[in-house]
């Protein structure tokens, strides 16, 4: 946000052309590199579905993509979470020990000048 409150200014979008399946689509965003790498990667999975299930109908196979990417998605976001818990355990303990070790050690004083 910026001072007045208002959402700082997007960058302008741009329309990248990509192919999804043998058809090109024209998509608009403010990343075209990230564009291009999303799409290469749904291509990849619609074509591993193709390949694999020997589908014909696109929308079938489509489905079945989106499937598959969002179960990696739910898999790599369950492996963050439990390394996020994990972090958050191993800092408490850390804190914990440090607040001891803190609580442990006699205050010095202070040479006089």
């Amino acid at each position: 946000m910026s001072e007045n409150g208002a959402p700082p200014p997007r960058p302008p979008s741009q329309v990248v052309e990509v192919e999804l399946a043998g058809r090109l689509y024209r998509l608009r965003g403010e990343d075209p590199a990230l564009l291009r790498t999303l799409a290469a990667r749904v291509d990849d999975a619609l074509a591993e579905v193709a390949g694999a299930s020997g589908l014909r109908d696109d929308f079938k196979v489509a489905v079945l993509a989106a499937l598959n990417l969002a179960s990696e998605h739910e898999e790599r976001r369950e492996a963050w979470l439990a390394r996020a818990r994990a972090v958050g355990q191993r800092a408490r303990r850390l804190e914990e020990s440090l607040l001891q070790l803190a609580a442990a050690i006699e205050p010095v004083d202070e040479p006089r000048v």
